[in-house]
């Protein structure tokens, strides 16, 4: 006669059973992986060794899903620049014409001219992302600003009202 079990070990030995079979079951479904890079595709290593917040913001920037005016009048009443109130912000006016960032700006521009020889007016913002010269020099500038970054003008908490603050 075998030792008497546990309810929860057999519990658990129905369970792994369970398991077992959803594996196997779901191993013959799936052939191959879902999403495999191409071998031609390669992962830039300047924006990989960055701060994952800063990666996940140049990502965003270079596909265009970013925190810009432009994007984000989607769900808002307006596509104004939150930083200098130009009428639509757009990642072109960030990197190229936003008040805010012009010291930035400069930096970048100077930097992108030595890597590539070509200046700011003769790069569109999308060819600048695409050029993996420019990749250092565009982590820089978003190092140093808060372009694509959570915060800015829209999203700082309203100022206290006189009857709020008056209580300190």
């Amino acid at each position: 006669m075998p030792p008497p079990r546990s309810l929860a070990n057999l519990k658990r030995e129905i369970s792994e059973k369970k398991w077992e079979e959803a594996w196997a079951w779901s191993k013959n479904r799936v052939k191959r992986k879902k999403y495999q890079m191409p071998k031609t595709m390669h992962q830039n290593n300047t924006v990989a060794r960055g701060p994952k917040r800063l990666a996940g913001r140049f990502h965003r920037l270079k596909t265009g899903h970013c925190r810009t005016g432009q994007h984000l009048a989607r769900i808002t009443d307006t596509a104004e620049c939150g930083w200098c109130h130009y009428k639509t912000q757009t990642r072109e006016h960030l990197f190229k014409n936003c008040n805010k960032w012009k010291l930035q700006q400069k930096i970048l521009w100077a930097e992108i001219r030595k890597k590539t020889g070509r200046g700011k007016p003769r790069f569109a913002i999308r060819e600048m992302f695409a050029d993996e010269r420019c990749t250092g020099a565009i982590m820089d500038f978003l190092r140093t600003t808060k372009v694509g970054a959570r915060v800015g003008p829209r999203g700082l908490p309203p100022e206290p009202t006189k009857a709020e603050g008056e209580g300190e």
